[in-house]
């Protein structure tokens, strides 16, 4: 059902005021807007409200600029710093663990090289041996002595004996000064390999060193230009 509100009148001839309109105005404020902090806008047929408080977005401030172009250079800088650190520590890694490396190979084939002399001197002392027993037979046989029996005998056979043994004392000094050698070539090899590992740390270290920085140096600058953004 529709309801028509009748105009009425006063008894001096006045219109009496509508009390719907009057209870409307009083409760959205003039003009029955649906807010006093609210704007409307009518474009395209649409209307829009937007509160009448509301500020324009700002851009960002030369202060906030700077700090900004600031915070790059450092945190850029950081992370170069870093990066140059890592690859001197890696640099001079290497060449020590390069010099582990040949100092040891050098060591191996000092060791390899003992032995060889020590064979070489083995068999040139047997051969020695062999000359000096020749040498005794003949001097035996001139002077008509029997000489597989008897005195003969016995004086190749300690000659063989003494060659053998001689031959024997050789051949574990040359074993000797080759196992030296081999034994200080591993303890370089050793030394190498604990200076690589020492220096890969070192360089790990140093680059998560600068990311670390980095991200700090890019919060404080975060801070100061909201600092600035709030001044």
């Amino acid at each position: 059902m529709a309801y028509i509100h009748k105009k009425t009148y006063t008894s001096e001839g006045v219109p009496h005021e509508n009390p719907y309109k009057q209870d409307s105005a009083r409760k959205y404020g003039k003009k029955g807007s649906a807010s006093p902090h609210l704007k409307t806008h009518k474009k395209g047929g649409f209307v829009s409200t937007e509160t009448a408080d509301a500020k324009p977005k700002q851009n960002l401030s030369n202060l906030q600029m700077l700090y900004a172009a600031g915070g790059v250079i450092e945190a850029s800088s950081i992370a170069v710093g870093a990066m140059a650190k890592a690859s001197a520590i890696r640099a001079r890694g290497k060449y020590e663990e390069a010099g582990f490396i040949e100092n040891a190979k050098r060591l191996q084939r000092a060791a390899e090289d003992a032995k060889k002399r020590g064979d070489k001197a083995v068999h040139q002392h047997l051969q020695n041996v062999r000359k000096l027993v020749g040498s005794q037979r003949a001097a035996l046989a001139a002077s008509g002595v029997e000489i597989d029996s008897g005195n003969a005998k016995d004086i190749q056979l300690e000659t063989l004996d003494l060659g053998m043994e001689d031959a024997s004392t050789i051949r574990t000094n040359a074993f000797l000064e080759a196992h030296g050698y081999r034994r200080q070539a591993s303890e370089l090899e050793h030394q190498a390999k604990v200076s690589r590992i020492g220096r890969k740390a070192r360089e790990r270290a140093t680059l998560l060193s600068g990311r670390l920085k980095v991200v700090q140096s890019v919060a404080n600058t975060g801070i100061q230009m909201n600092k600035a953004g709030s001044a």
